[in-house]
């Protein structure tokens, strides 16, 4: 029994693991934001700096704190400025100072009227802390061209000492919600496939059976699609400040897709012929899961699009996925696509059994009669 049963035992435990990591895996360190962020040349740079999980009442001599400035050109290097002082505030905050008159890496042209700079900061316990395009640094009749550098660091690799998911500025906790919004769409994307194979397979064998499975991989799939739109449209409302984006056209894609797929399920439930039902609903989950890849894939990719992976945004692989959310990341979607199967399967079954009760019923009143 165990043995026919290993793919759901395994689906069990990857779901169990998937989110049980997701819910309760520590976010690493992160900078939330700095104030002021924009200054002049006139003066020093006071920074208060505002961080997420960090742990800045344990660090030491080696703790580095640095403002990064990118080449503008090849002929130029990347440098970085140190603070000449730190103020400890609390174990998430810190207080930092640079010289700018004397300190900037490289002279303003003469049509530049500021430069931007990154803060980098590295401890032993956090590792690398980066906040890009932290700081706009405006030019003043007061600044002196030439100055000397106060002082440079090496960037170090050094990396967070405890198991961890990536902070990101723009997402903070709600990157968990890559183990469950995006693991959904895999399991939609994975039983809409599986429809489509036994609605070819229908067409070719007139077998009703597979007429039947084709119809339940639908159902199950549109309740992962209603799943995923759902943890979408809470990740959306925190990221982008509005549970839907009107002329996003990822999103669009999604919901006609999903319409698509509702309006194959009110075509099956409109034809009495189950005959007619079975060829009119296959050829119509054909065109329908034609359409998935123009509207998910290619229109996203050569218009404009707040989703990730598409309009020239990163992909989540890029930008989210470190090592450690892989770990979880890829059995989450597992676990999901065998969930689905696996209630596929049961639904099935149950569709069967119903389908025993109703013929025997039905033999038993005409032998009534």
């Amino acid at each position: 029994m165990l043995k026919g049963a290993w793919w759901k035992i395994t689906a069990i435990l990857l779901l169990i693991y998937s989110i049980t990591a997701g819910l309760f895996v520590r976010l690493g360190p992160g900078i939330l934001n700095i104030s002021p962020s924009i200054v002049s040349t006139d003066s020093v740079i006071s920074l208060k700096v505002s961080a997420y999980h960090t742990h800045f009442n344990f660090q030491s001599e080696k703790s580095k704190f640095w403002l990064v400035f990118s080449p503008r050109n090849k002929d130029e290097k990347q440098v970085e400025i140190c603070a000449f002082r730190t103020t400890q505030l609390t174990d998430t905050s810190i207080q930092l100072y640079f010289q700018t008159n004397t300190g900037l890496p490289f002279d303003f042209r003469a049509t530049d009227s500021f430069i931007v700079g990154d803060l980098i900061i590295n401890t032993a316990a956090d590792g690398n802390i980066v906040l890009p395009d932290a700081v706009v640094i405006q030019r003043t009749n007061k600044y002196q061209t030439g100055g000397k550098q106060a002082c440079v660091y090496q960037v170090s690799s050094e990396k967070a000492k405890y198991f961890n998911f990536p902070f990101r500025n723009s997402l903070y906790e709600t990157v968990r919600n890559v183990l469950f919004h995006v693991p959904m769409w895999f399991a939609m994307m994975a039983l809409f496939g599986m429809s489509l194979w036994y609605s070819i397979r229908y067409l070719l064998t007139q077998d009703m059976a597979y007429d039947m499975l084709s119809a339940t991989y639908i159902r199950i799939g549109l309740v992962f699609a209603t799943c995923g739109l759902i943890t979408g449209a809470f990740w959306a409302r925190f990221t982008w400040g509005k549970y839907w984006v009107l002329d996003d056209p990822k999103l669009n894609g999604a919901a006609i897709m999903c319409l698509m797929y509702f309006a194959y399920m009110v075509l099956r439930g409109s034809i009495s012929s189950n005959t007619a039902k079975a060829k009119t609903s296959a050829v119509f989950n054909i065109f329908a899961a034609a359409s998935v890849v123009p509207l998910l894939y290619i229109y996203p990719n050569m218009t404009s699009s707040l989703h990730p992976g598409n309009g020239g945004n990163v992909a989540f692989s890029n930008y989210d996925l470190n090592n450690n959310l892989r770990m979880v990341f890829y059995p989450a979607c597992i676990a999901w696509i065998l969930i689905g199967l696996w209630t596929t399967n049961i639904t099935v079954r149950i569709n069967k059994l119903d389908l025993k009760v109703k013929l025997k019923i039905a033999d038993q009143s005409k032998k009534n009669k």
